[in-house]
């Protein structure tokens, strides 16, 4: 039966890895796949961007989640973000807060001249600078402490057309502008992601609480297994021989109120093994002399047998019915057994 547990559990395991691996592929391959992401290597991919800015010495990260939850004294860089992302009201607010606070955002859009249509983050600004004007009508907009920086024509900015080099030159113009040394590339605007990581939700405080509720249900899952007296349960009812007698006798105590019997048959058992553990043989042995030798033996040393014998026999010969003691006898004999089946 024990081989069979083993089996299923080894088939439920592999089982749940190959879900895993082909749930990472599916991922993996959509991330691959999807237009102006930098993890795409393809024609309309952007991964060459990723790599420029890299080179160029600025530290390079993709960002998967909301504006909500990005972190100050980073630029973002959006390219060909997806309209109906971007434009969401909760998100643009959450966007102009970030820009606002004295960050950058690179957007690389279309080339249409009514910018604030497309892009609601930018309605109603008139005011902006022309920047790299060589290349494309770019713009620079001051918001807050922050700013927008405008390249237009995400179509020049991909793996197969950055190749002419002036857009690349504009990128790194842009990122040099931008004056920060953290660069993310965000992916969540290509739909990439998710919206409302739980673990940002509930912030910092709330991952502690979150942690030490886990740690107390295992403590508490853990000392309930671990009960003295009871048999685990895994799949089945797991047998511990000390624990399984000292039910028993629990039960016999229980029924019978008969336990200085039980532990007499306990403690004659335990005299014999210790006999023979120290090799004395026959059918005359003192005892005494028995338990002397185990004292003086370094592999029983602290456990007080010549005491422990003699708190067996008065307990034995008194017809004492204390359940506790009778326990704390028992306890103390299957120490020293444990010690002679080694």
């Amino acid at each position: 039966m024990r081989k069979k547990e083993i089996f299923i559990f080894i088939l439920v395991f592999l089982f749940l890895s190959l879900v895993g691996i082909i749930i990472l592929d599916i991922e993996i391959e959509m991330k691959e796949s999807t237009n102006y992401s930098t993890y795409n290597n393809g024609k309309n991919g952007t991964r060459v961007l990723y790599r420029l800015a890299k080179e160029m010495g600025f530290k390079v990260g993709r960002y998967e989640k909301s504006a909500r939850f990005l972190p100050d004294g980073v630029t973002m860089v959006a390219i060909s973000p997806r309209i109906n992302i971007i434009n969401g009201s909760l998100e643009r607010k959450y966007l102009l807060d970030w820009i606002e606070r004295g960050n950058t955002l690179i957007l690389i859009g279309s080339k249409e001249l009514l910018i604030g249509n497309n892009y609601k983050i930018l309605e109603g600004q008139e005011e902006y600078a022309k920047v790299f004007s060589y290349f494309g009508d770019n713009r620079m907009y001051n918001m807050g402490n922050g700013k927008v920086i405008y390249l237009d024509n995400y179509r020049r900015y991909t793996n197969d057309s950055i190749k002419n080099l002036d857009p690349g030159v504009a990128f790194i113009h842009a990122l040099q502008v931008s004056s920060n040394e953290m660069i993310l590339f965000n992916e969540f605007y290509h739909g990439l992601g998710r919206e409302m990581p739980l673990l940002d939700v509930i912030g910092f405080t709330g991952r502690i609480i979150l942690a030490q509720l886990m740690l107390a249900i295992i403590i508490y899952i853990f000392i309930k297994s671990r009960r003295f007296g009871k048999p685990a349960v895994v799949y089945k009812i797991i047998k511990r021989e000390e624990n399984e007698n000292l039910y028993a006798l629990s039960n016999i105590y229980m029924k019978a109120k008969a336990n200085s019997m039980v532990l007499e048959i306990v403690y004659e058992k335990f005299k014999n093994e210790l006999a023979g553990f120290l090799g004395y043989k026959g059918r005359e042995i003192n005892y005494d002399e028995v338990f002397n030798e185990a004292q003086k033996n370094p592999l029983f040393k602290g456990m007080n047998i010549k005491e422990l014998a003699g708190n067996c026999e008065q307990y034995i010969k008194n017809n004492i019915n204390d359940k506790r003691k009778m326990e704390s006898l028992y306890i103390k004999l299957e120490e020293i057994r444990r010690v002679i089946r080694r």
